[in-house]
């Protein structure tokens, strides 16, 4: 079984496409890792908060989009498209937040 916590981001938009999607509303990929899967998902940013002084490390809030219900229910099992992860732009890399840790942000 897949639980948000084993889902990793192991590639992603650039800093200038995340900030692109942010305000102009283009469509960004992430490729997200699980289990028994790797898949790149298109989707659209509702928000990116600067997580720490370095501007490298952002706070994203979106949506995937394309996912099925069925998709998603059997393979990310994580019971909702709605998304917010922590993310390195210079690395590309990111990690999926738990609803403990979104206590307290503007989203």
């Amino acid at each position: 079984m897949t639980h948000q916590r084993s889902l990793e981001v192991t590639n992603g938009p650039s800093k200038f496409d995340l900030m692109v999607a942010q305000f102009d509303g283009k469509v960004v990929d992430f490729t997200i890792k699980g289990i028994n899967f790797t898949e790149k998902f298109p989707c659209n940013i509702q928000g990116v908060s600067c997580e720490d002084q370095s501007r490298e490390g952002w706070i994203v809030s979106g949506y995937f989009m394309n996912a099925s219900d069925v998709f998603w229910k059997t393979r990310m099992e994580i019971g909702r498209k709605f998304f917010v992860l922590f993310y390195e732009t210079k690395k590309r890399h990111g990690r999926f937040m738990q609803a403990d840790q979104m206590v307290g942000l503007h989203l």
